[in-house]
């Protein structure tokens, strides 16, 4: 009974609970093993000590610096779409899903490790992978963060409620040069920020 009690202290020091957003919370799990397991324990742990950049590349205006920043710190590239935006890139892995609502997001969300960066338009993935200790941007170089996250969702929801009632938003402008350089430099610096040496 004892190394139970053990176990659960060990358990309660490397919990890590937070709250992500108003509507989402992680880290309220944690486990402990003995030293010596009387038993074979199989744990399902990421063997690759390097971050790797996921890509939501469904209309995403940046995949090529993804592919060419990943490959210039000898990172794993991985490019998710669905069957309507199949992407090949040298240097990445494409991993292409049936065509359906937000089937690359959950599976995004289903690969996705902590320290992990992500690539993503869409807030609703990126408070997801936020849950799950990813670092996540946006295709201009603005990262999401548990501080602005439930402001972007509830100007998502805004919007939607506005179309829904009939009215029209104006869309974003044409993508700049400049917008493509401030995302480089911000995936540049994250990854210099994050990489374990």
């Amino acid at each position: 009974m004892d190394d139970w009690k053990e176990l659960y202290k060990r358990a309660q020091q490397v919990q890590n609970d937070r709250e992500i957003s108003l509507f989402i919370s992680a880290g309220g799990v944690a486990a402990a093993l003995p030293p010596k397991p009387k038993k074979n324990i199989q744990l399902n742990l990421r063997l690759d000590p390097h971050m790797r950049i996921l890509i939501d590349a469904d209309g995403c205006p940046v995949v090529d610096i993804c592919v060419q920043t990943a490959r210039k710190f000898s990172l794993a590239c991985l490019i998710l779409c669905d069957t309507a935006h199949q992407i090949q890139k040298e240097g990445a892995e494409t991993h292409v899903f049936l065509k359906g609502a937000d089937s690359v997001d959950f599976a995004l969300v289903n690969m996705v490790q902590p320290g992990d960066i992500v690539v993503t338009q869409d807030y609703g993935l990126a408070a997801m992978c936020l849950a799950r200790n990813a670092l996540v941007l946006n295709q201009n170089g603005m990262q999401y963060t548990p501080h602005n996250i439930d402001g972007l969702l509830h100007a998502r929801h805004t919007a939607k409620k506005v179309r829904s009632a009939g009215g029209r938003l104006k869309g974003p402008p044409k993508r700049t040069k400049t917008q493509d350089e401030d995302f480089a430099k911000a995936l540049l610096v994250l990854v210099k920020e994050n990489l374990n040496p």
